[in-house]
């Protein structure tokens, strides 16, 4: 089955190290991990897992997916410290977290590894919403014993 458009278009290319950079800092400041896959359409096993990525990117609408054609962004791929293709990179709050080859019989596992990085992401916000919960419980409960005692005190 052909990927949709929609699952497309969530795949943004890059061709430029301005550009990785500007999805980089995009992606941590809306709070989303970035994955980045460097291919070459010439390579059989990039051809192999691009039904994968689109699946994957499709199916992942809370992380930012994007592209590197290495015939188009040779200096990019230099960047990125690309050796082998497919190679598959995770940014999470900015930094590079993952960078592994992903080829077919690996990419369960850089999946699995994103999922990892998602799950300690969603952890991470739910241990700050909680404390910032926690914190708005006590001052809740500190102002009905000021109300409490400010009736008191009238009587």
């Amino acid at each position: 089955m052909a990927p949709s458009i929609a699952a497309l278009s969530r795949i943004q290319p890059l061709t430029t190290v301005i550009e990785l950079e500007e999805a980089v800092v995009n992606a941590q400041q809306a709070g989303r991990l970035l994955v980045v896959k460097a291919y070459a359409p010439w390579c059989s096993a990039c051809k192999v897992i691009e039904p994968k990525y689109k699946r994957a990117a499709s199916s992942n609408l809370e992380v930012d997916f994007c592209e590197i054609d290495f015939v188009h962004a040779k200096a990019l791929c230099k960047h990125c410290g690309v050796e082998k293709l497919p190679t598959g990179m995770i940014f999470k709050d900015g930094k590079k977290v993952e960078h592994s080859c992903l080829r077919s019989s690996e990419f369960s596992g850089f999946m699995s590894r994103l999922a990892e990085h998602a799950e300690h992401a969603q952890h991470a916000e739910d241990a700050q919403e909680g404390e910032v919960h926690l914190e708005m419980q006590g001052r809740y409960q500190e102002m009905q014993g000021d109300i409490a005692c400010a009736g008191c005190a009238g009587r």
